[in-house]
């Protein structure tokens, strides 16, 4: 039987070795087929899914979970600790943390927009908006592109 040692060694490189772009710009997993949009969420996902690495721990029932989100909704839902929200003084809409409240106060608000599309220039808030859009915006020809 492997040990934890020897399973996250293979494990790490599989992914690093199966886990490659594909053609539609996505990793995957290779024991579980899933899809991520890059190296970093793959090995994220093998460690806490496959691995089972937990390292965040409830403090009151000592239960582990792989992600701070599912420790944050098992507080809630089976300890009734709810998270402290943040609210937008500006639009009232509620964050977990002070970053998601100032990147949201950026973005929406004082329309910051730090991500521009490589192939038509548009620009966005968020990353992960940018990166859906590229996806489309990549088999457009350029010449059609409006600048």
């Amino acid at each position: 039987m492997n040990t934890d040692t020897e399973k996250t060694q293979q494990c790490s490189t599989s992914v690093v070795q199966n886990a490659r772009q594909t053609e539609r710009g996505v990793f995957y997993c290779k024991e579980c087929g899933k899809n991520f949009v890059n190296m970093a969420r793959v090995k994220r996902h093998v460690t806490h899914v496959h691995l089972k690495k937990r390292p965040f721990k409830c403090n009151i029932c000592n239960k582990n979970f792989g992600f701070l989100c599912n420790l944050k909704t098992h507080e809630k839902n089976i300890h009734g600790q709810d998270i402290k929200m943040l609210p937008c003084t500006l639009c009232k809409k509620q964050f977990k943390t002070l970053g998601s409240l100032q990147r949201h106060t950026d973005n929406v608000h004082h329309k910051i927009k730090n991500y521009a599309c490589l192939y038509c220039k548009k620009p966005f808030g968020y990353q992960h908006c940018l990166m859906i859009h590229m996806k489309c915006c990549k088999k457009i020809p350029q010449g059609l592109v409006n600048k």
